[in-house]
Protein backbone atom coordinates (compact mmCIF):
# COMPACT_ATOMS: atom_id res chain seq x y z
CA UNK A 1 0.00 0.00 0.00
CA UNK A 2 2.74 2.27 0.97
CA UNK A 3 4.41 1.20 -2.35
CA UNK A 4 1.55 1.99 -4.29
CA UNK A 5 1.25 5.31 -2.98
CA UNK A 6 4.96 6.21 -3.70
CA UNK A 7 4.92 5.39 -6.98
CA UNK A 8 1.68 7.49 -7.55
CA UNK A 9 3.05 10.56 -5.90
CA UNK A 10 6.31 10.50 -7.82
CA UNK A 11 5.01 9.98 -11.02
CA UNK A 12 2.41 12.64 -10.40
CA UNK A 13 4.56 14.74 -11.47
CA UNK A 14 5.38 13.21 -14.64
CA UNK A 15 1.53 13.13 -15.45
CA UNK A 16 1.09 16.93 -14.93
CA UNK A 17 3.97 18.24 -16.16
CA UNK A 18 3.42 21.29 -18.01
CA UNK A 19 6.92 21.77 -20.28
CA UNK A 20 6.77 21.18 -23.97
CA UNK A 21 9.60 18.55 -23.44
CA UNK A 22 8.06 16.82 -21.10
CA UNK A 23 5.30 16.43 -22.97
CA UNK A 24 5.41 12.88 -24.74
CA UNK A 25 6.04 11.21 -20.89
CA UNK A 26 2.30 12.59 -19.54
CA UNK A 27 0.73 9.92 -21.24
CA UNK A 28 3.28 7.53 -19.47
CA UNK A 29 2.57 9.19 -15.67
CA UNK A 30 -1.05 9.06 -16.28
CA UNK A 31 -1.01 5.37 -17.10
CA UNK A 32 1.40 4.77 -14.43
CA UNK A 33 -0.57 6.96 -11.74
CA UNK A 34 -3.70 5.53 -12.86
CA UNK A 35 -3.16 1.91 -12.81
CA UNK A 36 -1.16 1.88 -9.09
CA UNK A 37 -4.04 4.00 -7.92
CA UNK A 38 -6.46 1.21 -9.66
CA UNK A 39 -4.40 -1.28 -8.19
CA UNK A 40 -4.57 -0.24 -4.88
CA UNK A 41 -8.28 0.52 -4.86
CA UNK A 42 -8.94 -2.86 -5.88
CA UNK A 43 -6.45 -4.62 -3.70
CA UNK A 44 -8.24 -3.07 -0.81
CA UNK A 45 -11.75 -3.53 -2.04
CA UNK A 46 -10.67 -7.39 -2.09
CA UNK A 47 -8.67 -7.80 0.61
CA UNK A 48 -11.03 -6.08 3.13
CA UNK A 49 -13.80 -7.63 0.94
CA UNK A 50 -11.77 -11.23 2.31
CA UNK A 51 -11.52 -9.79 5.70
CA UNK A 52 -15.15 -8.64 6.25
CA UNK A 53 -16.13 -12.02 5.04
CA UNK A 54 -14.34 -13.61 7.83
CA UNK A 55 -15.54 -11.00 10.25
CA UNK A 56 -18.80 -12.17 9.36
CA UNK A 57 -18.30 -15.94 9.61
CA UNK A 58 -16.67 -15.30 12.76
CA UNK A 59 -19.20 -13.37 14.21
CA UNK A 60 -21.84 -15.96 13.09
CA UNK A 61 -19.83 -18.57 15.11
CA UNK A 62 -19.47 -16.09 18.09
CA UNK A 63 -23.51 -15.60 18.06
CA UNK A 64 -23.72 -19.46 17.80
CA UNK A 65 -21.79 -20.04 21.21
CA UNK A 66 -23.32 -17.36 22.93
CA UNK A 67 -26.34 -19.70 22.17
CA UNK A 68 -25.06 -22.85 23.14
CA UNK A 69 -23.49 -21.09 26.04
CA UNK A 70 -27.05 -19.23 27.05
CA UNK A 71 -29.01 -23.36 26.67
CA UNK A 72 -26.06 -24.69 28.82
CA UNK A 73 -26.39 -21.85 31.32
CA UNK A 74 -30.38 -22.95 31.48
CA UNK A 75 -29.96 -26.18 31.35
CA UNK A 76 -27.79 -26.10 34.40
CA UNK A 77 -30.21 -23.53 36.33
CA UNK A 78 -32.92 -26.48 35.07
CA UNK A 79 -31.29 -28.83 36.52
CA UNK A 80 -30.54 -26.71 40.20
CA UNK A 81 -33.87 -26.24 40.09
CA UNK A 82 -35.02 -29.39 40.01
CA UNK A 83 -32.94 -30.89 42.63
CA UNK A 84 -33.47 -27.95 45.14
CA UNK A 85 -37.41 -29.02 44.88
CA UNK A 86 -36.64 -32.16 45.45
CA UNK A 87 -34.29 -32.13 48.32
CA UNK A 88 -37.61 -29.50 49.47
CA UNK A 89 -39.46 -32.13 49.44
CA UNK A 90 -37.50 -35.12 50.39
CA UNK A 91 -36.43 -32.24 53.82
CA UNK A 92 -40.52 -32.17 53.98
CA UNK A 93 -41.51 -35.63 54.51
CA UNK A 94 -38.87 -36.01 57.02
CA UNK A 95 -40.02 -33.16 59.02
CA UNK A 96 -43.31 -34.46 59.11
CA UNK A 97 -41.67 -38.03 60.67
CA UNK A 98 -39.67 -36.59 62.81
CA UNK A 99 -42.85 -35.18 64.35
CA UNK A 100 -44.54 -38.46 64.05
CA UNK A 101 -41.45 -39.61 66.01
CA UNK A 102 -41.39 -36.76 68.58
CA UNK A 103 -44.66 -37.40 69.47
CA UNK A 104 -43.92 -41.13 69.86
CA UNK A 105 -41.29 -40.41 72.39
CA UNK A 106 -43.26 -38.16 74.24
CA UNK A 107 -45.76 -40.64 75.01
CA UNK A 108 -43.20 -43.52 75.26
CA UNK A 109 -41.60 -40.80 77.98
CA UNK A 110 -44.75 -40.46 79.58
CA UNK A 111 -45.92 -44.00 79.87
CA UNK A 112 -42.00 -44.20 81.33
CA UNK A 113 -42.45 -41.87 83.83
CA UNK A 114 -45.39 -43.83 85.19
CA UNK A 115 -43.71 -46.65 85.33
CA UNK A 116 -41.08 -45.40 87.24
CA UNK A 117 -43.62 -43.57 89.95
CA UNK A 118 -45.21 -46.87 89.95
CA UNK A 119 -41.66 -48.99 90.70
CA UNK A 120 -41.97 -51.15 87.77
CA UNK A 121 -38.71 -50.01 85.88
CA UNK A 122 -35.17 -48.42 86.90
CA UNK A 123 -34.01 -44.90 87.02
CA UNK A 124 -31.64 -46.03 84.01
CA UNK A 125 -34.79 -47.14 81.97
CA UNK A 126 -36.56 -44.07 83.16
CA UNK A 127 -33.37 -41.60 81.47
CA UNK A 128 -32.81 -43.82 78.97
CA UNK A 129 -36.93 -42.76 78.29
CA UNK A 130 -35.90 -38.87 78.76
CA UNK A 131 -32.60 -39.59 76.53
CA UNK A 132 -35.32 -40.56 73.22
CA UNK A 133 -37.54 -37.68 73.73
CA UNK A 134 -35.03 -35.07 74.12
CA UNK A 135 -32.99 -36.78 70.97
CA UNK A 136 -36.52 -36.69 68.99
CA UNK A 137 -37.13 -33.12 69.45
CA UNK A 138 -33.41 -32.26 69.09
CA UNK A 139 -33.40 -34.20 65.01
CA UNK A 140 -37.09 -32.57 64.51
CA UNK A 141 -35.60 -29.09 65.31
CA UNK A 142 -32.93 -29.82 63.10
CA UNK A 143 -34.85 -31.53 60.26
CA UNK A 144 -37.08 -28.39 60.14
CA UNK A 145 -33.64 -26.09 60.01
CA UNK A 146 -32.58 -28.38 56.85
CA UNK A 147 -36.33 -27.28 55.40
CA UNK A 148 -35.64 -24.00 56.07
CA UNK A 149 -32.71 -24.20 54.47
CA UNK A 150 -33.76 -26.40 51.44
CA UNK A 151 -36.98 -23.72 50.82
CA UNK A 152 -34.55 -20.90 51.01
CA UNK A 153 -31.88 -22.52 48.21
CA UNK A 154 -35.51 -22.71 46.08
CA UNK A 155 -36.16 -19.39 46.34
CA UNK A 156 -32.93 -18.19 45.64
CA UNK A 157 -32.68 -20.12 42.38
CA UNK A 158 -36.35 -18.71 41.65
CA UNK A 159 -35.36 -15.30 42.95
CA UNK A 160 -38.23 -15.03 44.59
CA UNK A 161 -36.24 -13.83 48.12
CA UNK A 162 -38.11 -11.48 49.55
CA UNK A 163 -36.79 -10.59 52.93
Amino acid sequence: MKTSLAISLGTLLIALSLDVASTSRIGMGVVIVGGTIFSLILTLILFDGFNQNRAEKVAKLEIENSQIAIEQQNKTLESQMNSAFQSYLTNLELVQLEEKNEAIAKQNSEITLEKFRIGTITTLEFRTAQLNYINAKVRNTNTQYQAKLSEIALKELAGNLGF
